[in-house]
């Protein structure tokens, strides 16, 4: 059925975002530039689920700029919170 679809893509944006945040993480693999994340709606939620991820590792001046388009993610105002103190520069939300 379709919502066991959106549950199973759902699940993986977040396990996909949480893979970036550890690439994104390591400075050999990446270096030490900023990175500027831009996505929509699925691609949006992997970088809402990265940003929390690299919250959690307490990684913080990896991200400079972030652009979610239609992001499908909760509203929750303590998660955008921790999502926006691992971002250096601007983080835009268009809905």
């Amino acid at each position: 059925s379709l919502d066991n679809a959106w549950l199973v893509v759902a699940e993986r944006a977040r396990e996909a975002g949480q893979c970036l945040a550890h690439i994104l993480a390591d400075k050999h693999a990446v270096g030490q530039r900023p990175v500027t994340l831009i996505g929509h709606s699925m691609g949006a939620r992997v970088i809402f689920y990265c940003l929390l991820e690299l919250y959690r590792m307490q990684e913080f001046h990896v991200i400079d700029d972030v652009v979610l388009l239609g992001t499908p993610v909760t509203s929750r105002q303590n998660k955008w919170i921790k999502a926006r103190s691992v971002v250096s520069g601007r983080l835009i939300n268009c809905y």
